[in-house]
């Protein structure tokens, strides 16, 4: 397999896994894929290392059997509520006796970059370069080998909560896989569903999370604004559970089972029977009733959003939405709803120009087609061994004889068939 990239997205309620490549068609080709589930986090942050590292171990497990291979570098998301983007440029004079560009120019631009004064809890986990300048030009993509005076670089320096990001690290190491960068969801997600003239003009991608909401503005093409609320598509389920007096999990069924986030929508409003957790007896409700409760949420998680960008300072700076995330994506009338409360054109994301499926994987997907883009520039493959990388690698004991052994079985394979 050539150019895999290993993509974990570390959910609010899930892990999930993917490995993948970029085909000819630039769709992402999956190889395996693995979903599991914790409850290691609480309101965005890591509360049991422990519980996380085991619920990466799984999803990763899962992929790699799909997938036939090891993991031992991934890529890991992250979110809104722990990260903070800084438009950064700089720029050097050329010293060197050819006046060109070379790979010590570029590093000297990275490093200078990077000196920045970040707010206290937060470190700085990522360098996106954007463009570089030679002399007076902009929009270089690669100035290396070009003749200037002067290199300048401009970049979005990516900032992370410096406790939850030690977090993650902590639980990859307990797992032995090794972190090849960390990815904001925001621009990966914008790199798949988000087309250049809305990121031009000005766009809201609203992700509607398990237990947390992430947002993002993109205005110029350049990411403006990036937060998190902590409400979610869990708060609905949490929320038919307390009106109508039922479990967690049936509330969960009868959300999924009708898929609906407007009443106007209802075209049977018929009785559906549930357990009361109170007496333990079966008793009847109207579809109306759980559609009522589901509205009157998302209504909420809007309204919430709405309120937190005007408060930044952008409200107006946008001129449509796109709803993603596995919360109320595959809710019938959500996109109507934002509508009404945005008063803007709002469409349902989509990932099937890559090649994607459901909402809930779609985060690691982008992540795969976001390092391939930005691959050109700094980015890199993970790290992965096949079932014959493994039969290199040495082992102790006994099993370096079985090592041994399958080595030779494998050579003289070869032979024979050479051979006849």
């Amino acid at each position: 397999m050539k150019d895999v990239v290993v993509a974990i997205d570390i959910g609010s309620s899930k892990i999930v896994t993917i490995i993948g490549n970029i085909d000819g068609r630039g769709w992402v080709e999956i190889h395996g894929k693995g979903i599991s589930h914790h409850d290691g986090i609480k309101k965005g942050i890591i509360v049991d290392i422990d519980t996380v590292a085991d619920a990466i171990a799984r999803s990763v497990g899962i992929a790699e059997r799909e997938a036939n291979l090891r993991v031992c570098s991934a890529y890991v998301n992250l979110f809104g509520m722990h990260s903070l983007v800084l438009e950064r440029m700089t720029n050097i004079p050329l010293t060197n006796r050819t006046f060109t560009v070379t790979q010590n120019e570029i590093t000297a631009l990275l490093e200078k970059i990077c000196q920045v004064n970040a707010p206290k809890g937060m470190a700085l986990v990522d360098v996106i370069p954007k463009q570089y300048f030679i002399d007076q030009y902009e929009g270089i993509v690669d100035p290396l080998g070009m003749s200037a005076s002067t290199v300048g670089l401009e970049a979005d320096v990516v900032l992370g909560n410096s406790i939850y990001v030690q977090s993650v690290i902590k639980s990859m190491q307990n797992v032995g896989i090794k972190i090849d960068g960390f990815i904001l969801e925001a621009l990966a997600e914008a790199t798949v569903v988000l087309n250049d003239e809305e990121k031009e003009l000005g766009v809201l991608l609203l992700n509607v999370g398990g237990s947390m909401t992430d947002f993002s503005i993109h205005i110029d093409g350049k990411l403006a604004m990036y937060q998190s609320i902590l409400v979610g598509g869990h708060h609905i389920s949490s929320d038919l559970a307390v009106c109508l007096k039922i479990s967690l999990n049936e509330a969960e069924k009868i959300k999924r089972k009708y898929e609906l986030a407007l009443t106007s929508l209802i075209e049977n409003d018929q009785d559906v029977y549930v357990k009361d957790i109170e007496t333990s007896r079966r008793k009847s409700i109207r579809v109306s009733e759980t559609i009522e409760i589901i509205e009157a949420r998302i209504y909420d998680i809007f309204e919430l959003v709405k309120k937190s960008i005007a408060d930044a300072g952008f409200a107006g700076s946008f001129q449509n939405i796109v709803l993603s995330g596995a919360g109320i994506h595959y809710m019938d009338g959500a996109p109507q709803m934002a509508e009404a409360v945005f008063k803007l054109p709002t469409r349902n994301a989509s990932w099937r120009n890559i090649g994607g499926e459901s909402p809930e994987n779609g985060i690691a997907i982008a992540m795969i087609k976001y390092v391939s883009v930005q691959g050109k520039k700094q980015m890199k493959t993970s790290d992965i061994l096949t079932p014959e990388d493994e039969d290199e690698i040495p082992k102790m004991g006994f099993e370096e004889w079985k090592r041994k052994i399958r080595v030779i079985q494998k050579k003289l394979k070869r032979i024979i068939k050479k051979l006849f």
